[in-house]
Order: structure tokens, then C-alpha cells, then sequence
């Protein structure tokens, strides 16, 4: 890829990460004991009753689930950032060899060219 064509992706990248902190703080809180770890928040509604606590109980596990998969999109995101300004994106983490530009194209935080890719399977 190019400069320019790097240019794009890390502000794309940027203004994903932007989006997913925003989802991340409907979902989770910062961890203080951990740097960049987030916390689902436990909704609180009123009451006492049976009903309520397994909504609680459900909406708890969504949010898990959300803040889970928002943490390790954002990691993947943080590290092809850092990649882009290290001058090391699109190099495989495996092999070292340059992974292909369709391959990043399509999916821009892929870490291994596809021969490595395939050998973890």
C-alpha cells in the first residue's frame, strides 16, 4: 500500500476505535487495575422480583458478550495502528513476508499472509 492509502486506512481505523469506545461506554466501564481492559456494567433495575433479576441476569450476559467482542475489535484495530506508524503493517507476524494487498484489503487487520493463516487452522 501506499502513503496515501495508509493515510486513509489509519483515519478509517481511527474513527472505528472512536465508535467502538462510544458502544463500549453503553456497555462497560474502564477497568482501573488494567490499562485499556473494560468491565461490563451489571444493569440495576428497580425492584426485587424474580422477573426483574433475570432480566438483569440476561441483559448482564449481553453486555459481556457486546463488551467482549468490542475489546478484541479495538485491539485489533489498536495494533494495525501501531503497525501503520511503526512502517511494519502489511508484514506478516509469522513469516515475516509481505502479505498480499488484496488480502489487507479485504481485511484490514489480518496479522499472517494467507499461506501462514492457513497453517494455524
Amino acid at each position: 500500500m501506499d502513503k496515501d492509502q495508509l493515510t486513509k486506512l489509519d483515519q478509517q481505523l481511527a474513527q472505528e476505535e472512536q465508535n467502538i469506545l462510544q458502544q463500549l461506554g453503553e456497555v462497560a466501564t474502564l477497568n482501573p487495575s488494567v490499562k485499556g481492559d473494560f468491565e461490563p456494567t451489571m444493569p440495576n433495575y428497580e425492584g426485587n422480583d424474580e422477573d426483574e433479576r433475570i432480566n438483569e441476569a440476561t441483559d448482564f450476559d449481553r453486555n459481556l458478550a457486546q463488551e467482549q467482542q468490542l475489546e478484541n475489535r479495538l485491539k485489533e484495530i489498536r495494533n494495525v495502528r501501531e503497525k501503520i506508524t511503526a512502517g511494519t503493517y502489511g508484514t506478516c507476524s509469522n513469516c515475516r513476508n509481505e502479505i498480499p494487498e488484496n488480502r489487507l484489503k479485504a481485511m484490514p487487520t489480518a496479522s499472517l499472509c494467507i499461506a501462514c493463516a492457513q497453517q494455524n487452522i
